[in-house]
């Protein structure tokens, strides 16, 4: 992800509840600690999916993984995951999501994450539990 990417960014995370504005993601570009990746179209470079998180010590933590609407339920999401994983090379990786986002919560548990934890009330709009999940990669 560079800053060129952001307003392709923008509208993919614009779909989801917990959307951010543009200054966390320029936060995300400038933080030495992060990571940020996205996904392009070979045919029409159009950016299908994005990831961001960041990484301190020996551990991680995922802050967004987005797909494009059209583009969800291709494997896009697996394949990005899988990217970071194999690229980050960390024991411990964290992420958080909602309670009923049933979908991310089977992605993450097939790359055998577990819930850890939960903050209750964590998101707005509408309120909801955050669940916390962790991987212990070896």
């Amino acid at each position: 992800m560079i800053q060129l990417d952001l307003p392709e960014v923008l509208q993919i995370d614009s779909s989801n509840l917990s959307a951010w504005g543009i200054s966390l993601f320029k936060q995300q570009l400038t933080n030495k600690h992060s990571f940020h990746f996205v996904v392009r179209s070979r045919q029409t470079n159009e950016l299908l999916a994005f990831i961001c998180g960041h990484v301190i010590a020996d551990e991680a933590e995922i802050h967004k993984i987005a797909v494009a609407p059209d583009w969800q339920r291709h494997g896009i999401a697996s394949h990005l995951l899988h990217h970071v994983l194999e690229s980050l090379q960390i024991p411990t990786i964290f992420l958080e999501l909602r309670a009923s986002n049933s979908a991310a919560r089977n992605l993450y548990e097939t790359f055998n994450f577990s819930s850890c934890g939960l903050r209750k009330k964590y998101y707005s709009s509408p309120p909801e539990d955050a669940i916390i999940m962790r991987l212990q990669q070896h």
